[in-house]
Order: C-alpha cells, then sequence, then structure tokens
C-alpha cells in the first residue's frame, strides 16, 4: 500500500508530453532461494530449476518512472495476463497524462494484446519473435530491391501482412537486417 501511494504520488508530478509518454512493458525473472510466497520452478535462464517469480513491470520512458508492476510464479510466460496488466497500468496514469507509444519485447507478441492495444487507438513497436511462419511469411516475402541501407552493414524494409491466426487482420512489420561481418 505504501509502495502504491508513493508511486501515485510521483506519477502526479510528471510533466504532461505532447504526443503521450512512452509506456515500455518488460518482465525480468527473479531467482529465489528459500521458500518465498508464489515462488515457483519455471524459465530461469541463470539457475534453471530452481523456483522465481517472473514480474511484469510498465516504465513510463521520458519520465524514467514505474507505472505499474505486478509479482507473477516463475512458471508464468511473458505474455500471460498482459492485456488485464495493461489495462490495470492504465488505470494509475494520473488525469492529463496519456500514453503516446506502447513498445515491449518479443515476449509480448501474442494476437491478443496486439487487438487490444488497436481497440484502444494506442500505437505499438512490438518485436515479432522470428518464428518459422514469420520468416516464411514476412522476411522471405520482401524483395531484394525493397531493403534500404540505413548505416554500414544495416538494411530496413517494411510489409503488410496477415499471420495466419490473424485471419484477415494486416499489420505493418519493419524488418531489419545485418551483415554480422560489417558490424
Amino acid at each position: 500500500e505504501v509502495s502504491e501511494r508513493l508511486m501515485r504520488f510521483s506519477l502526479t508530478r510528471l510533466r504532461p508530453i505532447l504526443m503521450g509518454h512512452t509506456l515500455d512493458m518488460d518482465s525480468t525473472i527473479l531467482c529465489r532461494y528459500g521458500e518465498q510466497e508464489g515462488s515457483l520452478k519455471g524459465y530461469n535462464p541463470n539457475k534453471p530449476g530452481r523456483p522465481s517469480h517472473h514480474p511484469l513491470v510498465a516504465f513510463l520512458d521520458e519520465g524514467r518512472r514505474v507505472l505499474w508492476a505486478t509479482l507473477r510464479g516463475g512458471n508464468s510466460g511473458s505474455a500471460n495476463g498482459c492485456v488485464e496488466f495493461l489495462k490495470q497500468a492504465l488505470t494509475v496514469l494520473p488525469d492529463g497524462q496519456r500514453i503516446g507509444l506502447v513498445r515491449a519485447d518479443s515476449g509480448f507478441f501474442e494476437k491478443r494484446l496486439l487487438e487490444h492495444l488497436e481497440s484502444q487507438d494506442l500505437p505499438y513497436i512490438i518485436v515479432a519473435r522470428l518464428t518459422h511462419i514469420v520468416r516464411k511469411l514476412v522476411v522471405h516475402r520482401i524483395p531484394a530491391t525493397s531493403w534500404r541501407a540505413v548505416a554500414r552493414g544495416i538494411e530496413v524494409a517494411d510489409l503488410e501482412v496477415s499471420l495466419p491466426n490473424w485471419k484477415t487482420v494486416k499489420r505493418r512489420f519493419v524488418c531489419l537486417r545485418q551483415e554480422i561481418a560489417e558490424r
């Protein structure tokens, strides 16, 4: 309760940003030693087989502030409960503040979250998991002439495509490729 009050107090001190804040969503692994409540065995790259917690955190990038955080058992995937988490985080945002962009890593590349962001008219940048289907339907469909050099050894291209479980909804993919020898 004290932590939440301090967080809300801190957020009321933020200046509104014309285009809205950038909300970064992330998850992490907290390895546990002992019998902490809620710690469960799950994905733990540093200490496989150890109990852990897998918290979700939402940051406001410009103000470098935590907007919302929740602690989950170690057996939770990154995207588990992320829509509900985002809804809760947005209720904490003070009046007069708004979100202009949501960013997240590939752990949040989930149809349900994308649909929720679109239904709320929240622009987003989410890294896509480079699965076999994404390689086949996105990366391999980009013609060689569409790649544009942006720096030595780095090229970008974009494409609108619909993945199989999205029905007819097309989303924009911005792809980056780099030549390791030059980078």
